[in-house]
């Protein structure tokens, strides 16, 4: 077995283990549950638009996932790490808010962001989604837009709190 064989089945049991199904998370869907971050989620492998993967998302009663610490980072790393095919990028939660001219999360608070990951540390002024480039170890990435959604499609992850 390749090294790449033996990270992948460390991480893919990891998964299995971290990923495991809670009653608070609920069972339809396909969503797991992770106890280090409280999380339960969903990653979705076909490509959408932000505004798709948006409606994606509500329609199963959750949001576009907010990377709100380190932790819940890391803790994506590892589920991304174990798929069997990873994207270039992966749309999370979050928008600008051009009136107050912060980003927000976009869960039911639309809490503002307090932990971020951007590409070389530069916060944009501006931005309809955000995505998690694969190949930059998960640094953000701001999409402007919508307007040209067939260059903009990658899989996502939705989030139940």
């Amino acid at each position: 077995m390749s090294p790449d064989a033996d990270v992948f089945s460390a991480n893919w049991t990891y998964f299995e283990m971290a990923g495991k199904r809670n009653a608070a998370c609920n069972y339809s869907n396909f969503y797991l549950y992770e106890d280090g971050t409280n999380l339960c989620f969903k990653l979705h492998q076909e490509s959408a638009s932000c505004s798709a993967a948006r409606a994606s998302c509500a329609s199963e009663g959750a949001s576009l996932i907010s990377i709100d610490s380190p932790h819940k980072l890391e803790f994506m790393k590892r589920v991304i790490e174990a798929e069997e095919v990873v994207a270039d990028a992966y749309i999370i939660g979050g928008f600008y808010d051009g009136v107050n001219g912060i980003w927000r999360w976009e869960d039911e608070l639309g809490s503002p962001f307090t932990y971020t990951n951007w590409i070389d540390g530069v916060i944009p002024e501006g931005g309809f989604c955000v995505t998690m480039v694969t190949n930059l170890d998960l640094l953000w990435n701001a999409i402007a837009d919508d307007q040209f959604k067939e260059l903009w499609n990658y899989p996502f992850v939705c989030e139940r709190k």
